[in-house]
């Protein structure tokens, strides 16, 4: 779940960011818990890739471990380069793998989408859950503009691989969205040529 950016919200504190009140102390727990997560958690969450192509829970984890760190607003000023990294290993790849049935294999005879099955799994609940989360992190209004101002405003200075990142994000979803209408679109055609009655020859 999302945590909303509210100033005076108490969610948002403890280590997540420093408060007034022992400044010195909970500044040095909050920057050795960032240096804990970058050095052991992304690591960790990076070598699970395959696990999470095989298993969508382990998919949903990681994706909620990125959701909940992108969702503080203090992780997102200190720790831009990873989450930009856990962005596009875990949300752009998937999204760019494009819609995960196949018209061309198995039949539309039972009015079902056959589901892709060839050399590796379909992904289709791995891109519902993404297009789930990207609702929680779009719906803060404040985490869509940081989404910009961290990855694609010109005065953030970035690896050129992490630049751009929400104009790829939104180009990838306009992708998804035009195969997935095209196949659908198909799949209405072809039901219609199948429930329409065939004429009689005449004897």
């Amino acid at each position: 779940v999302c945590t909303e950016d509210t100033a005076t919200g108490t969610e948002e504190r403890g280590l997540d960011e420093p408060t007034s009140t022992g400044q010195g102390n909970v500044t040095n727990a909050t920057t050795t818990m960032i240096y804990l997560i970058r050095r052991m958690v992304v690591p960790t969450m990076l070598s699970n890739t395959s696990a999470s192509i095989e298993d969508c829970r382990v998919y949903q984890r990681v994706l909620r471990i990125t959701s909940h760190l992108w969702c503080i607003p203090y992780y997102r000023r200190k720790m831009k380069v990873d989450l930009a990294i856990l962005i596009e290993h875990f949300v752009l790849k998937i999204l760019c793998l494009g819609p995960q049935i196949h018209p061309s294999s198995g039949s539309f005879d039972d009015g079902n989408i056959p589901i892709v099955s060839d050399e590796m799994p379909s992904l289709l609940n791995q891109q519902l859950a993404v297009l789930e989360e990207l609702k929680v992190w779009f719906s803060n209004p404040k985490a869509a503009v940081d989404f910009y101002v961290n990855y694609d405003s010109p005065e953030e200075m970035l690896p050129s691989a992490y630049c751009k990142l929400l104009n790829k994000l939104i180009e990838a979803l306009c992708t998804l969205g035009e195969k997935c209408a095209t196949i659908v679109s198909d799949h209405g055609r072809f039901t219609s040529i199948n429930a329409s009655p065939k004429k009689s020859t005449p004897l």
